[in-house]
């Protein structure tokens, strides 16, 4: 029996023990500065959870090698409980060494490079990041995961912070989902742009039984992380940040966003449905670097410096290399692709040139042949969106185009308008090419 298992509580003389002043500190709200964070050093504790195997009859006739249910899917019952992510990994405004300013003030000798290779990804770690979407950051100021862009022939910039946030949310939602399939919850979420809930309804048991309740949760999970992750690039768009005093205008919609956040979607769904990769945290973590890692290597990664080529060749396309973070003019060029299927904006289709195609030889062995995405919206039938809805009470610094008067509540129904809203300002502001890859023709 495989169960995504039980969260548990570690004592004193584990490998990761509970710090009493780190707990004092996070139950006071009050954020822990770097300096402290040096002091505690290991004694950060991250939730966990683990299996608890039963020996049952149907285990005892497998190992006797008779005929038994060893292989049934998963029940309720058996599905442990996976903390929900608090935290956000922060990564990464397009471009490549960005330079950045402190209001009307440039902060000197600070470059951000950004790009990496694939010999450069860190380990993955559930839940990681070094902000906290509320209270203080519980772990992670010093993560090794080492997130940053990475240009790939077939899936051009993959932005490895959103590949692993939403392959967790997808790992989180598939419990959820499974626990509650017999009778409906709501889960209440932390809050980014507004209060998020997820209202789930119990899942039609002709669907469980066609599909077994692994692949329909796994299934639904994965429609649902991708609506997060468009909630968060609208969220970003009208003014909500992660860090109060630093806006993140310049990261909503960027080129490589939609993209990274379906591929970490796709892989966790991949990890998930093998049996047995995802029944304690170290195993997720450890099959997710696995995945990450082959995944990466498919779409054909580019080494450090030819990504930074490539970004340089799209300067004054997608980017601008002489704006400074956090002005939203460093990005000009916006992917507002929310449709069910999702392509990678390669740098070969900005423009032809023989610069553009030396480099496409040089790195790409003459052609990048991208790879194109699909999700799924509903299965027999039936719609996602009929078992699941995202709730958001939005609370963000601008004017939103809030679908409803008097009503500050939305649903995923109501995004593709939204996103509409934001295709148009940013229109306004950038031109009307601004939602292509292409490089307009004047």
């Amino acid at each position: 029996m495989l169960r995504f298992g039980t969260r548990v509580d570690r004592g004193a003389g584990s490998d990761r023990a509970v710090c009493p002043l780190h707990h004092r500190a996070r139950t006071a709200g009050v954020s822990l500065v770097m300096g402290v964070a040096v002091l505690l050093g290991s004694c950060v504790a991250a939730p966990k959870w683990t299996t608890q195997r039963a020996v049952t009859p149907e285990l005892v006739a497998h190992v006797l090698d008779q005929p038994s249910a060893i292989d049934r899917d998963l029940k309720p019952t058996e599905i442990g409980e996976i903390p929900v992510r608090t935290h956000l990994r922060p990564c990464c405004a397009f471009g490549t060494n960005l330079q950045a300013s402190l209001g009307p003030v440039p902060i000197p000798f600070f470059s951000l490079g950004n790009i990496i290779g694939l010999q450069q990804v860190g380990p993955h770690k559930y839940d990681s990041g070094a902000l906290a979407m509320e209270g203080s950051s519980k772990k992670n100021a010093f993560a090794k995961e080492n997130n940053a862009l990475i240009y790939t022939c077939r899936g051009a910039f993959i932005d490895t912070a959103h590949v692993r946030d939403y392959a967790d949310w997808t790992l989180f939602w598939t419990a959820a989902i499974a626990r509650a399939s017999e009778t409906g919850t709501t889960v209440e979420l932390p809050s980014e742009g507004g209060k998020r809930r997820v209202h789930i309804g119990p899942l039609p048991p002709e669907l469980v039984e066609r599909y077994g309740l692994r692949r329909l949760a796994t299934s639904l999970a994965q429609w649902l992380a991708f609506q997060l992750s468009i909630w968060h690039e609208i969220a970003t768009a009208y003014g909500w940040a992660s860090i109060e005093l630093y806006p993140e205008y310049v990261s909503a919609f960027s080129p490589e966003d939609l993209y990274s956040n379906l591929l970490g979607i796709k892989m966790a769904g991949g990890l998930i449905l093998q049996r047995g990769s995802a029944s304690t945290n170290s195993l997720y973590d450890l099959n997710m670097d696995r995945w990450l890692h082959e995944t990466l290597a498919y779409l054909q990664p580019v080494d450090a410096d030819a990504g930074k080529a490539a970004a340089l060749l799209v300067d004054g396309v997608w980017w601008n290399s002489k704006a400074r973070l956090p002005d939203p003019g460093v990005v000009l060029r916006r992917n507002f692709d929310i449709g069910d299927e999702i392509a990678p904006w390669t740098i070969s289709r900005a423009y032809s040139s023989p610069a553009m195609q030396a480099w496409v030889d040089r790195a790409c062995h003459g052609s990048e042949r991208p790879v194109v995405l699909r999700r799924q919206e509903s299965l027999h039938g039936t719609k996602f969106s009929d078992l699941l809805t995202l709730e958001i009470d939005v609370d963000v610094p601008d004017r939103f185009p809030f679908p409803r008067a008097g009503s500050t509540r939305i649903t995923q129904q109501d995004f593709p308008a939204i996103v509409e809203a934001v295709r148009q300002a940013n229109a306004r502001t950038f031109g009307p090419d601004a939602d292509r890859p292409e490089r307009s023709a004047n």
